[in-house]
């Protein structure tokens, strides 16, 4: 485990650097290493009864469900208070809507609204090359199926 977060090199622009800690962004084990590091602290946050009845987190992504903005803000100190190399940030819901993993969730369900978003379509007749359109179609479709994928794993026992 030493070997794979301390004391690493790296160049940038043609300088060496030390990473003295953690894993370097882009590593193959930096998911599997931050999963980890997240299960062990939610473990002991929860046997001390800190973690509320509804948590949930995807990656580095959390979703939770408290009674009030002072019981969320309460929830943020114990977070970041967890380890000294955690550091959480809070959106709060704006009109019964929170952005969640590129989603917008509301009351209602959600809808997917990524940034770069314009609300364009390529017109099916238009006059551009058929694999385009095919692809453009499959990639709708997978993303739809892998937002319905996470969302059911994320609300599960419900």
């Amino acid at each position: 485990m030493k070997v794979a977060t301390k004391d690493q090199l790296f160049q940038l622009n043609g300088n060496l650097y030390e990473h003295v800690d953690g894993v370097a962004m882009g590593s193959p084990l930096g998911p599997l290493l931050a999963n980890t590091f997240m299960c062990y602290i939610e473990e002991r946050l929860q046997q001390q009864g800190k973690i509320p009845a509804f948590y949930r987190r995807y990656v580095d992504d959390t979703l939770t469900a408290v009674p009030d903005v002072a019981s969320a803000q309460a929830l943020l100190e114990t977070l970041n208070n967890a380890h000294q190399a955690i550091n959480f940030t809070m959106e709060l819901p704006m009109n019964d809507t929170i952005p969640f993993l590129g989603m917008n969730l509301s009351k209602k369900g959600c809808k997917i609204v990524k940034p770069t978003d314009t609300g364009l379509f390529t017109h099916y007749h238009s006059h551009i090359d058929r694999r385009y359109k095919t692809f453009l179609l499959r990639n709708y479709v997978t993303s739809w199926f892998s937002t319905v994928f996470v969302l059911e794993h994320i609300f599960e026992g419900m």
